[in-house]
């Protein structure tokens, strides 16, 4: 018996509208993008680190510009004392009974002259804001690759639900077919039993893929904030495009040269390299210009030994300091900074081969896909072609049921190797980009080319 084969992604269209009430806005990749965007807690404690991160180049700036203070003091005095006069000098301005109050205030001004730490700090706070944009940078990639994969995740669900809902009803017609056979004495019971077992297993392979539906539409929601509806699909006149240059050799140099973990590890060593040499030079002599301006007066007639009426008194000079011991302490911060920056030269070593092996392998990605895919295509066909021609066996009585059951099998897992292909290679694409620090919103937009936008249709219940 022969059917009509309703395209799978037909019904993936359906089962997305039913799964969700209400009337949907339809969605491509580029939207979800800009949607996640405004919706990604994680991008939102990026962009804030990114801020606190600038904040540390400016604390640099502020280590070479002087550093000025100013003091307040307020204090009550009572003073009783008592002389044996020495001299024929008057005692009553110096000695007595007496209380008062005394306030003043104190502006100082320290400009570093030379100290090497400033400038080894300062380096090291500035790397510290390059570090912060380049995480940033690598967030809004991540965010793009995440929602990428959520997406096209959920594509992949609706659509492997929809087959089998499809081979479903292949089934359940070969059933139907078989048991009319039997009952006109025309199959043996084994067909009837081989189309059950097929139907009994394919029920509990529509449950393990609702569940994995519902699980990729869970986690689209919590990245994008909005439910995965009418989504894009890849369109009809899908071709794939080889890399743009199409040589690894050129895509892993810049994977040494612009992989944002590369610059990321760079920078580490760097500012392993200041702290190195900031420990280092912890016992050179500080030469600072050092001002101040002091103003103090009193009342209540406090002796003139314990405070003078009004005092004003100006400082300016040099001040030295040169450390001299601090209990070894310093000397271990100095292995300890020099085992760090040895960490950080492995580290940036096992990121280069790392950035190595992942470009390889989604250039592979890219640039084998058109064959692939093509291979795939035709796989389909084929497989179309044997099923009808298993089912024009099973007519005639050369073919038997289960032959037609592994026929359809073979014919829904081709369909679903070239979905799962296609969104690989966009995948890939998405990936290699990134891989090189590249990855921007003519790459999201380049990718979202390759789908289709179908005005969503309210499927009849």
């Amino acid at each position: 018996m022969k059917s009509t084969r309703i395209p799978h992604l037909v019904v993936a269209w359906a089962l997305a509208f039913l799964l969700t009430p209400g009337l949907t806005v339809a969605m491509d990749l580029r939207a979800a993008v800009d949607q996640a965007r405004a919706h990604d807690p994680n991008l939102e404690a990026a962009q804030f680190a990114f801020a606190a991160g600038q904040e540390s180049a400016r604390q640099g700036t502020a280590l070479y510009l002087p550093q000025i203070a100013v003091t307040g003091m307020i204090s009550y005095v009572h003073v009783n004392s008592v002389s044996t006069p020495q001299t024929n000098l008057p005692l009553a301005p110096l000695v007595g009974d007496a209380s008062g109050s005394l306030r003043g205030f104190t502006v100082t001004l320290t400009q570093p002259i030379y100290n090497a730490a400033v400038s080894t700090g300062a380096r090291q706070l500035k790397d510290q804001a390059r570090l912060a944009d380049i995480q940033f940078r690598g967030a809004r990639q991540n965010l793009v690759l995440n929602v990428a994969q959520s997406y096209f995740g959920v594509l992949m669900a609706e659509e492997s639900l929809a087959l089998a809902h499809e081979q479903q009803a292949a089934i359940a017609q070969q059933l139907a077919s078989a048991q009319a056979r039997f009952n006109a004495g025309k199959a043996n019971i084994t067909d009837v039993r081989d189309a059950q077992a097929r139907d009994q297993a394919m029920a509990a392979q529509i449950i393990a893929a609702r569940n994995a539906l519902e699980i990729q539409r869970q986690q689209f929601r919590s990245l994008v904030g909005v439910q995965p509806v009418a989504l894009a699909r890849v369109s009809d006149a899908f071709k794939p495009a080889a890399p743009e240059p199409d040589d690894v050799n050129v895509w892993t140099a810049r994977g040494r040269a612009a992989n944002l973990n590369v610059l990321g590890a760079q920078i580490q060593i760097s500012i392993s390299e200041a702290n190195v040499d900031k420990n280092r030079i912890y016992n050179r002599p500080q030469l600072d210009l050092y001002m101040s301006y002091q103003d103090t007066s009193q009342n209540g007639g406090l002796p003139l030994l314990v405070a003078p009426d009004r005092s004003r008194q100006t400082v300016i000079g040099v001040q030295l300091s040169v450390p001299i011991f601090a209990g070894g302490g310093y000397d271990s911060k100095l292995r300890q900074a020099i085992d760090q920056k040895h960490q950080a030269d492995a580290q940036l070593r096992a990121t280069l081969e790392t950035s190595d092996v992942q470009i390889r392998q989604q250039f592979l990605g890219v640039e084998v896909a058109q064959p692939q895919i093509d291979a795939l295509e035709k796989a389909v066909v084929a497989a179309k072609s044997s099923l009808d021609a298993t089912r024009l066996g099973e007519t005639v009585g050369e073919r038997t049921t289960l032959d037609v059951l592994d026929a359809q099998q073979q014919y829904f897992s081709a369909v679903q190797n070239l979905d799962a292909a296609r969104y690989q290679y966009l995948l890939s694409r998405l990936n290699l980009v990134a891989l090189v620090g590249a990855l921007g919103d003519q790459d999201v937009a380049a990718v979202n080319s390759y789908l289709s936008q179908h005005p969503p249709v309210r499927p009849a219940r």
